[in-house]
C-alpha cells in the first residue's frame, strides 16, 4: 500500500445529488469506506478525508431495484441485542483483531473481514465495519469477499459511482468474470448514473470479450432498437448466433434476425434464410415453423411448405389442429397434381 496521504478531489460526476469522490494516494476506493468510518474502534481516526466524506453515511433513500451483485450474505437490519450479547460480539471482534495483527496476508485478511462482518451484521455498526474491511484489503488486496462487502455497503448508501469503481478493482483480479462484471458496471451507468453512452461502451467491451454473451448482446440490441438501427441490430445478432454454442440461444437469435429482416428490412430472402438456419439449430420450434409456413406460402414454394405443414401437424397441440394442417397439405399436393399423396395425407 502507498504511504501517501490521501487527498480528495470532488469531480463533476453526478450521482443524484452527490458528487463522485476520487481518492488519490490510496490503492483502491475501499479507503473511502475506512475514512468514512470516523473513530472506528481500534483503528486510527485522524484522517483529512473524514470530514469530507462523512455525509456519505447519512441514511440513503431506498434502493428501487436490487442490482445483481454477489454479496456474501443478505444485508439485514441489525438485531436488537442485549447488553450481554453485544459484549460477547465485541469480545469476539477483539479476539479476531488481536489474531489478525499477529499474522499477515490472506489469513489476516480473513480475520479482519470477519471482524468487519460482525460489526455490520451483528452490531449494525457500518462505520466500524467499513474500517475493518479496509484493513482486510490492506492485508490482501486479492481477497474477494471484502470487495463484495464494500460494494454492498456503497450500494446501500446509494454511492453508485463507488460501486462502479469497486467493480473495476475486481476486474483487475486474475480469473475474474470479466463479461459479467462489465455488464454489471454498464447497468449501473445506465440505470443509476444516467450515462447511457458509457453503458453502451461497456456492453460493447463485454461483447469484445465474448460476442455471444447474452446480457451484453441483448443490451446492445435494446440500444440499437431505440435508435431504429435495424441493420445494425441484425449484424450484432448474426455475430452472436455465429459463435454461441447454445442451440436454443442460436435458434432464438436467428429467428429474431428473420423477424427483423422480414418486418423491418423487407427482405424476405434474408428472412427465409435465417428462419431455415433457426430450424436447423433447434428443430421443431413452433414459432420458427409458423414463420417458415408464412414465407413459403408468400413465395409460392409449395414443396417446402408441404413439408412444414407435415411437421406442424406432428407437433400440433390437438387432433383438430393436426387435421387442419394435414388438410392444407393435401390441398397443396392436389394443386401439384399429386392426388395419391394428397389422399394419403
Amino acid at each position: 500500500m502507498s504511504n501517501a496521504v490521501p487527498t480528495l478531489d470532488n469531480g463533476p460526476v453526478a450521482e443524484g445529488a452527490d458528487s463522485f469522490p476520487v481518492i488519490h494516494g490510496t490503492d483502491m476506493p475501499l479507503a473511502a469506506l475506512a475514512t468514512e468510518a470516523a473513530g472506528f474502534e481500534g483503528l486510527p481516526s485522524s484522517n483529512p478525508l473524514l470530514a469530507a466524506l462523512s455525509p456519505a453515511l447519512s441514511p440513503a433513500l431506498p434502493i428501487a431495484t436490487a442490482l445483481p451483485m454477489p454479496p456474501l450474505s443478505a444485508a439485514v437490519p441489525a438485531p436488537s441485542l442485549s447488553v450481554e450479547d453485544s459484549q460477547r460480539a465485541k469480545d469476539r471482534i477483539d479476539g479476531l483483531v488481536n489474531e489478525a495483527r499477529a499474522t499477515s496476508n490472506a489469513e489476516a485478511a480473513s480475520l479482519w473481514f470477519e471482524a468487519g462482518r460482525l460489526y455490520e451484521q451483528e452490531l449494525g455498526d457500518v462505520k466500524n465495519a467499513a474500517g475493518h474491511y479496509q484493513e482486510s484489503h490492506k492485508a490482501d488486496p486479492r481477497f474477494l469477499p471484502v470487495i463484495h462487502a464494500a460494494r454492498r455497503l456503497f450500494a446501500q448508501l446509494g454511492k453508485w459511482g463507488m460501486v462502479a469503481v469497486l467493480l473495476d478493482e475486481e476486474l483487475k483480479l486474475e480469473g475474474s468474470s470479466v463479461t459479467a462484471l462489465l455488464v454489471e458496471k454498464a447497468r449501473i451507468h445506465e440505470t443509476r448514473l444516467a450515462r447511457p453512452e458509457d453503458a453502451v461502451a461497456l456492453y460493447q467491451q463485454a461483447l469484445d470479450v465474448d460476442a455471444a454473451y447474452a446480457p451484453a448482446l441483448d443490451a446492445i440490441v435494446r440500444h440499437l432498437e431505440g435508435k431504429r438501427s435495424w441493420g445494425e441490430v441484425v449484424k450484432v445478432l448474426k455475430a452472436g448466433a455465429h459463435v454461441t454454442k447454445r442451440p436454443a440461444q442460436r435458434a432464438a437469435w436467428l429467428h429474431e434476425i428473420g423477424r427483423l429482416s422480414e418486418a423491418r428490412l423487407k427482405d424476405d430472402a434474408a428472412a427465409l434464410a435465417a428462419y431455415e438456419e433457426a430450424e436447423k439449430a433447434l428443430p421443431g420450434r413452433r414459432a420458427v415453423l409458423d414463420s417458415l409456413r408464412r414465407l413459403y406460402a408468400r413465395r409460392g414454394e409449395l414443396d417446402p411448405l408441404a413439408r412444414v405443414l407435415e411437421r406442424l401437424a406432428d407437433g400440433a397441440s390437438s387432433s383438430a389442429e393436426a387435421v387442419a394442417f394435414l388438410c392444407e397439405r393435401a390441398r397443396i399436393l392436389t394443386s401439384q397434381g399429386n392426388a395419391k399423396l394428397a389422399i394419403g395425407a
